[in-house]
């Protein structure tokens, strides 16, 4: 952000083509800090107790599909299938955090379309009804690199990945299972 904000300021973005594509990274790179301070933010909160989970009234399938649809673009891009499949009859609403719910949805979705060079990523999901409490279950499966047995509970610390040759290849924060399980098991 602020190399590129520097050039900028120096006068070398003089041609439009330039200054146009400085302006596209300084914008792309202002939106990956600005999901890692908010992804701190959450951690921060979800450790120390005080992060607040709202219950409203929520259509899941239309949560779904919202996210569904910004990710496709992203799965387009890498011509890779974006699927959803509902597995049994779906309620028209549930008590959640939207907000929370529709985070926990992208970070995994997210991840999937990430990991996977080909194939496809379905997203699944049924309905639980248990006599004391129904349960929602979303499977995200995808054709990806896949995750080695030893490493399944470590991804799901802060700040960790599978190792650091993923890290390198694929990026991003370790931060987005981390959330998503805390705030799963807070809904």
């Amino acid at each position: 952000i602020l190399g590129f904000t520097e050039i900028l300021k120096r006068g070398y973005g003089r041609n439009p083509k330039d200054s146009l594509r400085y302006l596209d990274t300084i914008h792309s790179s202002g939106k990956n800090l600005l999901e890692l301070i908010n992804d701190i933010l959450d951690l921060s909160k979800v450790e120390s107790g005080r992060l607040e989970m709202e219950a409203a009234w929520a259509e899941p399938h239309r949560i779904i599909h919202e996210v569904l649809n910004v990710l496709g673009i992203k799965a387009h891009e890498k011509g890779i299938a974006l699927r959803f499949e509902a597995q049994s009859a779906l309620p028209q609403q549930i008590k959640t955090d939207p907000a929370r719910f529709r985070q926990i949805i992208v970070n995994l979705v997210g991840n999937a379309i990430k990991f996977t060079e080909q194939g496809h990523v379905t997203v699944s999901c049924r309905f639980k009804k248990f006599p004391s409490e129904p349960l929602m279950v979303i499977d995200v499966v995808d054709t990806g690199i896949g995750i080695s047995q030893d490493k399944i509970d470590a991804i799901f610390d802060p700040f960790t990945q599978a190792d650091s040759e993923v890290t390198r290849r694929f990026g991003g924060t370790g931060l987005g299972l981390s959330i998503s399980r805390k705030f799963a098991q807070a809904l």
